[in-house]
C-alpha cells in the first residue's frame, strides 16, 4: 500500500500545477528551486515572485475588457488594489507597475500614499478609493490629497455622519461616493455588515443632504459581499439589490458615473480548487448591461478592489520539519522551526487555509503559501 505524501497527492490531485513543479525530486515555485533558496539562507524564511501580481493584474483586466466588447458596454473597467492586504513596499511598487489604482482604508494607508507619490511611483491622476471608517486624521490626509491636486481622490461614506464632518474640513469641491450596506449570509452571527449605509437610507440621504451641497460630487456608489464574489444566491440577491440602488440613484443624480464591486475574488489555497472566474465577469458585466438598458440608463464604469487575489498566490513561507512525533494512536505532530501565528503574510490570509507541501523529495520539507 503506498502511503508517502507524494503519493497521496499523485492519487489525489493532479500534480504538478501551474506555479509548481518538480525537478530532480524537489520542488520548485515558478520555476525558482527552493531546495537553492534553503541552501542560500536557511529556513526559516519568505518569498514572493513579483511577477505573480502582474500576471494576476492582467488576468481580471482580460476578462473584464472582453466580456464589456461582448456585451457592447460602454463603460471603462478600473482595476484597484487594497493596500491593507499587503503593505509592503515592493508589492506595492510592483502593481503600481501594471496601470492600476489604490483604494485606502485608513490614516497609515494616506501616509503610504505620500510616500509613493514622493518616489515617483503613482502621479496625481492616480484613482484612490478612500474606504473605511473616517476618523479625524483619515479625513485630515484625504483632504491634503485633495489640496496637493489629486483630483481623482474620491471618499467613500461609510455612515452619513461623515458628509458633515468632511464639508466641514475644507472648502474645496469633493467627489464622494456612498457604501451600501449589504446583508451576510443567513449562517452568519450577524444580519448586516457594519460598513456602509442601509440600502433603504441611501436615496433620502442622497436627496437630503448630499443634493445640496454644491461643492460635493456623487461619483461612485460602492458595494462589498463580505463571503466574496461566489456563485451562489447570497451573492446575486445582494448583487441585485445594489443594481436597483445604482438605478434609483443615478436617474435623480447624473454625475453618478462609477459602481464598485469590492473585492472578493477567491485564490487557489489548495491543490482541488476550483473557479470559474471567466463565467463570473461574464455574469456580472452581462446583469449590469441588461439592467441599464432596460431602465434606460448609461453603463457605469466598474471598479474592482481586489486584495488577497492580487498577492495571495505570488508568495511562500518556507520552514523546516525538526522532529516528527507520535503522541497517540491516532495523532502525529511535526515540530518546525516557525510559529505558523507568526508567518500569516498580511491582512489577506486572515481566515485563509494554505496549499502545504514538502520540499525535499516530499519528505522533509515544507511550504507554506
Amino acid at each position: 500500500m503506498k502511503n508517502t505524501y507524494a503519493d497521496l497527492i499523485d492519487q489525489t490531485y493532479y500534480f504538478p500545477q501551474e506555479g509548481f513543479d518538480l525537478r530532480n525530486g524537489y520542488l520548485h515555485f515558478h520555476g525558482v528551486s527552493i531546495e537553492h533558496l534553503i541552501e542560500q539562507y536557511g529556513t526559516p524564511f519568505r518569498l514572493t515572485y513579483l511577477p505573480k501580481i502582474g500576471d494576476q493584474i492582467k488576468r481580471a483586466k482580460n476578462w473584464f475588457n472582453k466580456a464589456m466588447r461582448k456585451n457592447g458596454y460602454k463603460g471603462k473597467y478600473k482595476y484597484c488594489y487594497c493596500t491593507k492586504c499587503c503593505h509592503f513596499q515592493h508589492m506595492l511598487t510592483e502593481a503600481l507597475t501594471h496601470d492600476i489604482h489604490l483604494e485606502t482604508s485608513s490614516s497609515f494607508d494616506i501616509d503610504l500614499i505620500f510616500k509613493l507619490f514622493e518616489s515617483g511611483k503613482l502621479t496625481k491622476s492616480t484613482i484612490l478609493i478612500h474606504n473605511g471608517y473616517k476618523t479625524d486624521d483619515y479625513l485630515r490626509k484625504i483632504i491634503q490629497l485633495n489640496k496637493m491636486g489629486f483630483k481623482n481622490s474620491i471618499t467613500v461614506l461609510d455612515s452619513m455622519v461623515e458628509l458633515e464632518r468632511l464639508n466641514t474640513m475644507t472648502r474645496k469641491t469633493l467627489k464622494i461616493g456612498l457604501r451600501l450596506a449589504t446583508d451576510l449570509q443567513p449562517q452568519s452571527d450577524y444580519y448586516t455588515s457594519r460598513l456602509g449605509i442601509r440600502p433603504s437610507e441611501i436615496i433620502d440621504f442622497y436627496k437630503n443632504k448630499v443634493a445640496s451641497k454644491k461643492r460635493v460630487k456623487l461619483k461612485m456608489l460602492h458595494f462589498f459581499v463580505d463571503s466574496g464574489v461566489k456563485d451562489n444566491l447570497h451573492y446575486w440577491g445582494e448583487f441585485k439589490k445594489a443594481l436597483e440602488v445604482f438605478v434609483a440613484l443615478k436617474k435623480i443624480c447624473p454625475e453618478l458615473k462609477a459602481l464598485n464591486l469590492g473585492g472578493g475574488f477567491p485564490i487557489r489555497n489548495n491543490l482541488g480548487f476550483e473557479y470559474d472566474y471567466k463565467y463570473m465577469v461574464g455574469e456580472i458585466v452581462r446583469n449590469i448591461k441588461e439592467t441599464c438598458d432596460n431602465e434606460g440608463i448609461e453603463e457605469p464604469d466598474l471598479f474592482t478592489e481586489f486584495g488577497k487575489f492580487t498577492v495571495g498566490e505570488s508568495g511562500a513561507v518556507i520552514f523546516e520539519v525538526l522532529e516528527h512525533k507520535k503522541q497517540n494512536d491516532r495523532e502525529d505532530w511535526y515540530i518546525i522551526n516557525n510559529s505558523l501565528m507568526n508567518t500569516i503574510p498580511d491582512a489577506w490570509s486572515i481566515l485563509e487555509k494554505f496549499i502545504l507541501l514538502p520540499i525535499n523529495k516530499f519528505r522533509l520539507w515544507t511550504i507554506k503559501l
